[in-house]
C-alpha cells in the first residue's frame, strides 16, 4: 500500500510538472518585486541608522537668532551644568555662516571653520586628501549637482586670500545631491547651497560669530534614528532644554533637531512613503497570486478524482490523500521563493541604486535577502497552504463511487443579454456560443475577472507612478521603481491569463475534440476559446482601469504625493492596452495544447 501511495503521487507530480512550474512562477514574480520592494525600506533605514551611530550625528542644534553670543555661551555653560539631568552625552560648539551668491540670489556659499581637536559630533569623512593643518588651505564639499566641481590643488579665491584645496569631504548631515537648503530661508523658496568650505579655525578667525551648539544624548546605542520611540525621546529632551535656553537667553534661540536636518529627513520621508506604496502594491500581488493558485489546485484536484478514489479504496486517509497536494503546493512555492532570492536581491539593488541617485547614502553591508523576504515567501506558502488543504480536504471526505461518477455537464442557462432581442438576435452561432460559455461557470468567470481587474490596476498605478515622478520635485528615484512596478505587473498579467486560460482548456477537452470531429480546423478551434480571453480581458480592463484611478487616488493622497490629475493621457490608453497584449501571449502560449487535443482520449470520458 505504500508502494502505491508513492507511485502515484510521483505520477500525480510528473503529470502536472507544468503546471507546478507555473504556480512556482507565480511565487518567483511575487516574491521578487514584494520582497525587493518591501526590503528597499529597511535597508535605507539601516543606512540612515548606521550613519547617526558611525558618524554621531547630532541630536540637537542651538543657534541664536540674533547673532549674540553672549546668550548661546550662556544656554552652552548652562546646558554643561545640567548634562547628566538632561541626558546630554555631548556639546560641541560648531562655527560656520553663508554668503549669498553674487549674482545668483538662489545659492549661497558655506564657511564651516574646523577644529580637529573639536570634531567629535558630526564627523567629516574623508574622501580624498587631508584636511586643512594650517594657512592657504582649505577643504570642501564633495562634488554634486548643484556643489562647484573643485579638485585637490585647486586655488580658490575666498575672502581669505587664494587657498589651495587640500581634500575633499562628506558631511553626514548634507547628503542630498542637489538642492541643499541653506540654513538661511527667503519668504518664498529656502536657499540653497553651492560651495561649502571648510577652514582651519586655529588660523582663521571667526571670533564675530555665534556659534552653534551641537548636541548628542545619552544612550544612543539604545536609539535608532526617526522611529517612535527616537521621537518620544528627542520631544521629551526638547522640551526640557527649551526650558534652560529660555532661561539663560535675553533673546531667542532656536532648538532644532535631527527632523529639522532637511538632507536625512528627506531621505527617511521619501523612504516612508515607497514603504506605504509598497504595501499597498503588495496587497495586490498577495491576493492576485493567491487567487490563480487556488484555481490550478481546483482544477487540479477535480482532474485527479479518479486516482483520489483508488488511494480511499485502499484505506488511505482523508489526511494522507490531502498532505500530498499540500505537498505539491509546498513544492511549487519554496522552488519559486528559492529562485526569487537572486531577483529579489538585484530589484533591491536596483532601487537603492535609483535613490542613490538624489542621495549620498552611507554605503553598509547587506544581507543578499532581508527579512521582508522571508515573511512575504513564508506569509505567501502559508495562505496558499491553507487554501489548497480546504479544498482538498473536501474532495478527500467524498466517498468513492462519488470520485469516480463523472461530473454531469452543468446545464445552460439563459444569459442577459438573451433577453435584448435587437442585440441578441444579430449575433451568429459562434458569438451566442462564446457569451454563453462565459457566463456558464460563475466562479471562474468570476476569478478570472478580479485577477484581471487586479493586474489592470496594478499596470494603471504602475504608470501613474511614473508620471508622478516625473512631477514632483525629488522623487526621481521612484521612476526606477516605477518601471520595476511596470515590469512585475505585466508579468504577474501574463502569467494570470496563461494560468487561468491554461485551466480552462483543461476543462473542455471533450468540448474542444468534439469541435474537431466535426470538422473545425485549428484557427477556428483555437477562436472557439481565445474569443473568451479576449471577451474577458476587455471587460476585465474596463472595470479594472477606473479602480485603477480610485486605487492611485487613495494611496497617493495617503502619501501627499497628489492624486490622479498628474497621470499622462496616454497612461489611460496603454494600461488596457497592456492587458490585452498579455492575454495575446498566453493565446499564443496555449495554441499548441489546443490544436494537440488528443480526440479520441477526450471522447472516452463519459459524462
Amino acid at each position: 500500500m505504500k508502494h502505491q501511495y508513492l507511485k502515484s503521487t510521483r505520477r500525480m507530480f510528473g503529470k502536472h510538472f507544468v503546471r507546478l512550474l507555473s504556480i512556482a512562477a507565480i511565487f518567483l514574480v511575487t516574491v521578487s518585486l514584494v520582497s525587493g520592494l518591501g526590503d528597499v525600506v529597511n535597508n535605507i533605514y539601516h543606512s540612515i541608522n548606521t550613519s547617526y551611530h558611525e558618524d554621531n550625528i547630532h541630536d540637537f542644534l542651538i543657534r541664536s537668532t540674533n547673532n549674540n553670543i553672549a546668550d548661546i555661551k550662556k544656554v552652552e555653560d548652562k546646558l554643561s551644568e545640567l548634562k547628566d539631568d538632561l541626558g546630554i552625552d555631548r556639546i560641541e560648539e560648531y562655527y560656520s555662516y553663508d554668503i549669498p551668491h553674487p549674482t545668483n540670489p538662489k545659492y549661497s556659499t558655506r564657511y564651516i571653520y574646523f577644529n580637529k581637536e573639536k570634531n567629535d559630533i558630526d564627523r567629516l569623512e574623508i574622501i580624498e586628501g587631508r584636511l586643512p593643518t594650517g594657512p592657504n588651505e582649505v577643504a570642501v564639499e564633495r562634488v554634486t549637482k548643484d556643489f562647484n566641481n573643485r579638485h585637490i590643488g585647486d586655488v580658490i579665491d575666498l575672502p581669505y586670500g587664494g587657498l589651495t584645496v587640500v581634500g575633499v569631504v562628506k558631511n553626514p548631515t548634507m547628503i542630498a545631491l542637489s538642492k541643499e537648503p541653506s540654513d538661511y530661508f527667503t519668504e518664498e523658496e529656502p536657499n540653497y547651497l553651492n560651495d561649502v568650505f571648510y577652514l582651519d579655525s586655529s588660523v582663521y578667525s571667526y571670533s564675530v560669530i555665534a556659534p552653534t551648539l551641537e548636541i548628542t544624548l545619552k544612550n544612543r546605542d539604545n536609539l535608532y534614528a526617526f522611529d517612535d520611540n527616537y521621537k518620544n525621546v528627542i520631544d521629551i529632551a526638547k522640551s526640557r532644554i527649551e526650558l534652560v535656553a529660555k532661561g539663560f537667553a535675553s533673546e531667542d534661540v532656536a532648538i532644532l533637531t535631527l527632523y529639522e536636518c532637511y538632507s536625512l529627513y528627506s531621505l527617511h520621508e521619501v523612504s516612508d512613503k515607497v514603504g506605504v506604496l509598497a504595501i499597498s502594491f503588495i496587497a495586490f500581488f498577495l491576493l492576485i497570486a493567491a487567487l490563480v493558485v487556488y484555481s490550478s489546485m481546483s482544477r487540479l484536484l477535480d482532474e485527479d478524482r479518479p486516482s483520489i478514489a483508488t488511494l480511499k479504496t485502499l484505506g488511505y486517509s482523508n489526511f494522507a490523500i490531502t498532505s500530498r497536494y499540500t505537498l505539491y503546493v509546498l513544492l511549487a512555492g519554496l522552488t519559486g521563493a528559492a529562485i526569487s532570492i537572486a531577483p529579489s536581491a538585484f530589484v533591491n539593488r536596483i532601487i537603492l541604486n535609483a535613490f542613490s541617485i538624489q542621495y549620498a547614502m552611507k554605503e553598509v553591508a547587506l544581507p543578499l535577502v532581508g527579512g521582508f523576504y522571508f515573511i512575504l515567501a513564508s506569509v505567501l506558502i502559508a495562505i496558499t497552504l491553507i487554501l489548497t488543504f480546504v479544498k482538498a480536504s473536501r474532495v478527500a471526505k467524498q466517498k468513492p463511487v462519488e470520485l469516480l461518477t463523472h461530473k454531469a455537464p452543468k446545464v445552460g442557462k439563459k444569459v442577459f443579454l438573451e433577453y435584448i432581442k435587437p442585440i441578441w438576435n444579430k449575433l451568429s452561432f459562434k458569438y451566442k456560443s462564446t457569451v454563453r460559455n462565459i457566463f456558464l461557470f460563475k466562479s471562474r468567470l468570476i476569478m478570472t475577472l478580479l485577477s484581471i481587474i487586479g493586474s489592470t490596476m496594478l499596470v494603471f498605478a504602475s504608470l501613474s507612478l511614473l508620471d508622478k515622478s516625473f512631477v514632483l520635485e525629488g522623487f526621481s528615484s521612484v521612476r526606477i521603481i516605477s518601471i520595476v512596478l511596470i515590469i512585475f505587473s505585466g508579468a504577474l498579467a501574463a502569467l494570470v491569463i496563461y494560468n487561468l486560460t491554461n485551466i480552462n482548456v483543461s476543462e473542455r477537452t471533450r468540448e474542444i475534440a468534439t469541435l474537431m470531429v466535426l470538422g473545425y480546423r485549428n484557427n477556428e478551434t483555437t477562436g472557439y476559446i481565445y474569443r473568451e480571453i479576449y471577451i474577458l480581458a476587455v471587460i476585465g480592463a474596463i472595470i479594472g482601469l477606473p479602480l485603477g484611478v480610485v486605487f492611485v487616488q487613495a494611496v497617493f493622497n495617503y502619501v501627499y504625493i497628489g492624486g490622479v490629475e498628474d497621470t499622462n493621457w496616454w497612461s489611460y490608453i496603454i494600461t488596457p492596452i497592456v492587458t490585452l497584449i498579455f492575454a495575446f501571449i498566453a493565446t499564443l502560449l496555449l495554441r499548441r495544447k489546443i490544436v494537440k487535443t488528443d480526440m479520441n482520449e477526450s471522447l472516452k470520458v463519459l459524462e
